[in-house]
């Protein structure tokens, strides 16, 4: 049991990582537009370059985590991300940072798959909700952390990112590392899987397309407000984006005590 817990810390660690890199690129995109230029126009493609991403990773990889194992898909979408955090210290034009945008998004996307699969794995009952709900509590918690954001050029943020992720990575390959798990995981995968299944269904694909309707009203809100609130010179922005969080987490406790008590 204890080595279960200590499953479950590293699953929200990771997850927690998959957050800070999405949420990096909403907080600094100031200080990065600063080295890479980018139009006004620009700003409304890479909203919807993220939410494509969102939509593709949420799919895809919620889809692919039933027949791949869950602990190497962690392990490997970490490393990407840290791939990605070092490229955007690296990379100078638009078209590249888009490319990398996608990519993070991608990837962030589809971690929520791949962490609740591995508590789906290790626990049951009415324990699983409970971790289940504080890893969706992990987007309020990271933004929290911005609010003690260190002085400094951006770029030794990446650098440091990626170190942590590194290292997450490799703790991850070490604590699923275990012949009980590879039997554990053989058993949950769905070895019938067919993609034209998916694909054929249309009520999936009418509530993916619903869903990215809401990311993309979502992600426009919170680009334009970023932008919006610059123009004051005396708002503490990244006060007023705690406490957003710091709803959101409130919001989300009350939701979960609720849907319990009825």
């Amino acid at each position: 049991m204890i080595l279960n817990f200590v499953r479950f810390l590293i699953v929200f660690a990771c997850f927690l990582f998959f957050v800070y890199c999405r949420k990096f690129v909403f907080i600094k995109i100031g200080d990065i537009a600063k080295d890479i230029f980018i139009e006004e126009d620009g700003y409304a493609f890479l909203i919807t370059i993220q939410s494509i991403g969102i939509v593709c990773g949420k799919f895809l990889m919620s889809t692919f985590v039933d027949v791949l194992t869950p602990s190497k898909f962690l392990s490997l979408s970490i490393i990407t991300l840290c791939g990605c955090m070092i490229s955007f210290t690296i990379t100078n034009t638009f078209y590249g940072f888009s490319v990398i945008l996608f990519i993070v998004n991608f990837v962030q996307a589809g971690g929520w798959s791949i962490s609740s699969k591995l508590c789906k794995i290790y626990f049951n009952g009415k324990l699983l909700s409970i971790l289940l709900g504080i890893l969706i509590n992990a987007h309020f918690i990271c933004g929290m952390l911005y609010t003690y954001d260190l002085v400094g050029p951006w770029k030794y943020r990446c650098y440091g990112a990626a170190a942590i992720g590194v290292f997450l990575g490799v703790v991850a390959v070490v604590v699923f590392y275990e012949k009980e798990y590879h039997e554990n995981s053989k058993k949950q995968t769905d070895s019938t899987f067919k993609l034209q299944d998916i694909i054929g269904n249309y009520l999936i694909l009418n509530i993916a397309l619903g869903y990215f309707f809401v990311l993309q009203c979502r992600s426009l809100t919170e680009t334009r407000m970023q932008k919006y609130l610059l123009r004051f010179e005396n708002l503490d922005i990244p006060e007023l984006n705690k406490y957003y969080d710091i709803g959101g987490f409130i919001g989300c406790v009350q939701l979960s005590c609720f849907k319990r008590g009825f």
